[in-house]
């Protein structure tokens, strides 16, 4: 089953345009859209697959995002508390010159030592695609001992026993439950470790330094630390409650999500123009991608019409390779949605990012799905506007493998459009992908779309773009005038001169020169596929 969001092991991966993050998805599986976001004008999609079925045990399956959850705000905050971490150093100073008078080295070993385990553990949460439950509770640990451990060694160079040193592991227990809520029976145990650190350093330096054990014998010292151990009791049992709360807090805030019939589970992308999210069917009973307006943008009217636009595209067109949307509707509070199906797959984008150029009989398979899906929308008046591999989702139904399906049709223009929400100025598409005449201001038409089928096609014989730069200016102004290479130039082995003139017909400057339609780029295809084709690498599962 597909599950945008969960844990993905090999062969599948999470292949995303960009960055989603969002503390609720550190990233994972599903289909219908990183992770570009489908039916969001520039916005991106989080793709995914994941082996493991989606869990209907509730605990089980919020215990996966929670896990997820966790991952996303340590990346973010781990960078956050060596940054805290470093400012301390002041407070160091201060005490080292002024109230217990001591050479500052030690603290700033101390304070290097710490930062080096913060920095480590950061690296590795960053550089590990889906760390495992083990690892995290490792690095947490690992921080929580390091940074109460080097506050406890600190004490002892600055005042010893009686140190306000020992009062400073709090921080470490509060930041630790800010960050990362649990349970209160996991919660116990996990911010025990910073507080009972403390004791078990001075106990440890007090048999070793004879000078610190000596200082139990002095009745203010003993009363001071005794202060300090009743402070981190009385710190460890709030913070755990305070913890548990927030935990229970995100829990309920979490299961009361729905909209209509469709209980939300996981976000898996959002955009300019609306997020996406696994959602279960409570009616019937199974999974779908669900894809909500923004609350930010419901009272803006353009917005709604655009997504109400997005709804009527898609929904009209029937052909099996375009993304197929089962319901929608708006909520009580005025949130404005639609279920579409749900996938298992990735994008042509994370295909060929994974394997490399395809062989040009799998290329031709797949861009020929593509343009027959698009005839269709064409023959209905609708431009899909954003044709880019992105867009075009492989996966495998009915036991056939590498199917496309057609995605992302929210900046579509259709006939009937009026010219308001197209916008004066308004340039939609991306800029690898957008022909000439669009990158020059003039209206999409098929023959855009059969432009952008062109530029994709090339990217899955090669590998890149017919043309990249440092930015989008010059993309655009390389699509206006600059010659496309050939696909000869480019590619490893030898091109199939028919298949080459298709791509580079597709690819013509001048529209008129063009496919009138994905129509007729289809039929060019199929009369260019290769007499000997091969069996395609399974599409992931």
């Amino acid at each position: 089953m597909p599950q945008v969001g969960l844990p993905v092991v090999p062969p599948t991966q999470v292949f995303k345009p960009s960055e989603l993050p969002s503390e609720e998805v550190p990233q994972a599986s599903a289909a219908v859209s990183a992770p570009t976001e489908l039916g969001v004008p520039g916005g991106e999609l989080a793709l995914a697959q994941d082996s493991a079925p989606l869990l209907d045990d509730r605990e089980h399956y919020l215990a996966r995002v929670d896990h997820r959850a966790t991952v996303g705000r340590m990346r973010t905050l781990v960078p956050a508390a060596a940054i805290g971490w470093i400012a301390f150093f002041s407070l160091d100073l201060v005490i080292a010159l002024w109230v217990f008078p001591t050479d500052v080295l030690p603290f700033f070993l101390l304070r290097l030592a710490g930062l080096v385990v913060l920095l480590t553990a950061g690296f590795i949460l960053r550089r590990t695609a889906e760390p495992s439950p083990a690892l995290l509770t490792g690095l947490d640990t690992s921080m929580m001992v390091a940074t109460a451990g080097c506050i406890s060694l600190m004490g002892l160079f600055a005042g010893g026993v009686a140190s306000p040193y020992h009062a400073f592991v709090v921080l470490v227990m509060l930041g630790r439950a800010a960050v990362l809520p649990h349970r209160w029976q996991e919660g116990m145990w996990r911010l025990a470790i910073p507080a009972l650190v403390d004791p078990l350093v001075l106990g440890i330096a007090s048999l070793a330094v004879p000078s610190i054990g000596a200082q139990w014998l002095d009745p203010a010292a003993r009363g001071t630390y005794v202060f300090y151990a009743a402070l981190l009791i009385g710190a460890w049992t709030l913070v755990v409650l305070g913890s548990h709360h927030a935990w229970a807090l995100r829990r309920q805030v979490f299961a009361s999500r729905n909209l209509g019939r469709f209980k939300l589970r996981h976000r898996i992308g959002k955009g300019g123009m609306g997020e996406v999210w696994i959602a279960r069917d409570e009616q019937l009973r199974r999974d779908v991608a669900l894809k909500v307006l923004r609350p930010s943008e419901n009272q803006d009217e353009e917005a709604v019409a655009r997504f109400e636009r997005e709804i009527r595209a898609t929904a009209a067109l029937r052909h099996p390779n375009t993304i197929r949307i089962f319901s929608h509707g708006v909520s009580e509070d005025g949130l404005w949605y639609y279920a579409m199906e749900l996938l298992e797959g990735e994008t042509l984008q994370g295909l060929v990012q994974r394997v490399g150029p395809l062989p040009p009989e799998r290329a031709v398979s797949l861009l020929h799905q593509a343009a027959r899906a698009l005839s269709e929308a064409h023959a209905r008046g609708i431009v899909h506007r954003d044709i880019k591999p992105e867009n075009l989702f492989v996966t495998a139904l009915g036991g056939e493998a590498d199917v496309i399906k057609v995605l992302d049709f929210g900046i579509v223009r259709m006939s009937e459009d009026e010219v308001g929400l197209t916008g004066t100025g308004f340039v939609a598409g991306t800029p690898t992908y957008m022909s000439p005449e669009v990158a020059t201001g003039e209206t999409a038409t098929a023959s855009a779309d059969v432009y952008a089928l062109g530029a994709t096609l090339y990217f899955a014989l090669t590998g890149g773009p017919p043309f990249e730069g440092p930015d989008a200016a010059s993309v655009l102004r390389q699509h206006v005038n600059t010659p496309t290479p050939r696909l000869a130039s480019r590619m490893r082995t030898p091109i199939d001169p028919g298949l080459e003139q298709v791509c580079m017909c597709a690819l013509a400057k001048d529209p008129q020169k063009r496919f009138e339609s994905a129509a007729d780029f289809a039929a060019a295809l199929e009369g260019a596929k290769p007499t000997h084709p091969r069996d395609p690498s399974p599409a992931p599962e």
